[in-house]
């Protein structure tokens, strides 16, 4: 048996491999911009930027085991993510409907207009969030209680 010593160049190909390069050059260079306008944006709050690395630390190391992951697998569990999803949304609506509960929609950054209007008409005693903090932030959140608390 003969070991072959591993090199830095052999360990950076093989930690590449399956990856696209140009596609994650320009994937690269969007999370750069993103960050340094996040950085010049947040600088007296290096908490939010510090938060936002580690997202991309997470989703980076996310993107590349589903690099090694062959196509072929990808594709044989494509359609049963899809129908789970589904399944999901599905479960979620009939619990709405159980509950006689609307279900209305806000973005990671604000309460559109349409749902403050239907939040304010209803006057609901509570209100049940899903998501977490990435997907309804805590601005959406206070936004939701001085909604439904005005008189």
């Amino acid at each position: 048996m003969t070991l072959t010593p591993v090199t830095v160049r052999r360990a950076i190909a093989r930690m590449a491999s399956g990856l696209d390069g140009p596609l994650l050059a320009i994937v690269l260079a969007l999370t750069g911009i993103g960050l340094a306008t996040l950085y010049s944006a947040s600088y007296d709050t290096p908490a939010r930027f510090h938060a936002q690395l580690l997202n991309f630390a997470v989703a980076f190391a996310a993107l590349w085991v589903a690099a090694q992951v062959p196509p072929q697998t990808l594709a044989r569990f494509a359609l049963p993510a899809y129908l789970l999803g589904l399944a999901l949304l599905v479960a979620v609506a009939a619990a709405a409907g159980t509950l006689g509960a609307p279900l209305l929609l806000v973005t990671p950054t604000g309460v559109p207009a349409a749902t403050a209007a239907e939040l304010a008409r209803l006057r609901p005693k509570s209100v049940v969030v899903l998501g977490g903090s990435g997907v309804v932030g805590d601005t959406v959140l206070a936004s939701i209680r001085d909604i439904v608390a005005a008189p």
